[in-house]
């Protein structure tokens, strides 16, 4: 159901009093005491927008080489950065938003068109609104179209949920509890469908994809993290009606969790999920929740960070097989790196500094030396920071 105007007013405010200006992260406080940094090599920082909130990456003008997209909160716009293929980005490209005060908060890469050129989608807080982003292979890039889904939408997953062709859309509405599904038809367009509604949605934050019931069926699943009851509820996709989900179980995580990500961190074949609890004080922390592989997880551990941790990705730094887990503390303006041992252990936390409010991180290969690197939004400086795989 569509809020009113006077409680949308209420979550605006409320959303920048935790967060900023409109959804997503805030400014910093400063503090910490990072550690030294033996796996990246010193930051390339690149300036963006106004408050950038949210980075993806794919190759977005077709050239083969990973590019970066930054949501830029208060600028209302998408910046493009554009690779060249052996770390360093050349020059970026911003494209504004149609509609003034949306407040991008959140951003995903996609192929929704069905060419070798990956496209984006753009979630704005304040219009429930998505934008998706396409370019013709020459640099040149625009918003094409926008599909309405429920109110104060926070977090996007991409991914094929129907197994029919073209990228589909998960978004989950911080404004409403519910996720909105728009299913693609590989012609840059979506059918929306049904909201999805649990009595277990209470303030849903951040959103991911995955196959969590893979004993059962190997169906794309989706699983959601939520603010207000500090919860993460799992959505089995449906046997019958491909791109339709279930809610299913719901688990305890720590204070105010504002993302989530999915990986096999235990190497047992089943994944699992780790939730950034932005407000467990005073000892800032990630949970870990181990899936079982039939669409439920067991007892969360908890691995410490710094400072308000905001934003988390996963994959295998440094090559050894396990996976890793990288996290943006916007409290201390750090990064942490939680090596994994494959074993439900991890390595303690390594920390470097950033610039003011990382908002978000992601792990890619940006030189195509075949090891990930990590690109990280600050949002309380308007830059985008580079660091190349150092090991």
């Amino acid at each position: 159901m569509k809020i009113n105007s006077l409680k949308k007013i209420y979550l605006l405010a409320l959303s920048a009093f935790f967060f900023g200006a409109c959804g997503g992260g805030g400014n910093g406080d400063g503090g910490g005491n990072p550690g030294p940094n033996p796996i990246f090599q010193a930051a390339v920082t690149y300036v963006t927008g106004a408050k950038p909130e949210a980075v993806t990456s794919g190759d977005f003008d077709g050239d083969g080489n990973q590019d970066i997209a930054v949501a830029n909160d208060v600028g209302d716009s998408v910046t493009i950065l554009l690779g060249d293929g052996d770390g360093p980005f050349s020059s970026s490209v911003t494209v504004p938003l149609a509609i003034a005060n949306s407040c991008p908060v959140a951003i995903a890469r996609g192929n929704f068109l069905g060419d070798n050129i990956d496209d984006i989608a753009v979630v704005s807080f304040s219009t429930d609104k998505v934008s998706i982003i396409n370019g013709d292979g020459n640099r040149n890039f625009i918003e094409n179209n926008t599909f309405s889904v429920g109110s104060a939408p926070q977090g996007i997953s991409v991914a094929d949920f129907d197994g029919k062709l073209g990228d589909d859309i998960a978004v989950v509405n911080f404004g409403e509890d519910t996720v909105s599904v728009l299913l693609g038809n590989d012609i840059g367009t979506f059918a929306p469908q049904p909201k999805i509604q649990s009595e277990n949605f209470k303030g849903p934050f951040g959103i991911t994809a995955g196959d969590f019931n893979s004993i059962s069926n190997t169906l794309v699943d989706l699983a959601v993290v939520n603010q207000a009851n500090n919860s993460v509820v799992n959505l089995i996709g449906s046997d019958t009606v491909r791109g339709s989900f279930t809610p299913s179980s719901s688990d305890p995580v720590g204070n105010s969790p504002s993302a989530i990500a999915s990986g096999d961190f235990d190497n047992d074949g089943k994944l699992d999920v780790v939730v950034a609890n932005t407000q467990d004080i005073p000892d800032p922390t990630v949970s870990i929740l181990w899936g079982d592989g039939n669409g439920s997880f067991s007892s969360p551990t908890k691995e410490f960070t710094m400072g308000k941790p905001f934003s988390v990705d996963t994959g295998d730094l440094d090559q050894d097989g396990n996976l890793d887990i990288a996290v943006a503390n916007q409290g201390d303006n750090s990064i942490s790196i939680l090596m994994g041992r494959g074993d439900r252990t991890f390595e303690p936390q390594k920390t470097f500094p950033t610039e003011t409010a990382p908002s978000s991180v992601i792990l890619r290969d940006f030189n195509k030396d075949g090891k990930l690197d990590m690109a990280v939004a600050n949002s309380g400086s308007d830059t985008v920071s580079v660091f190349l795989n150092g090991l």
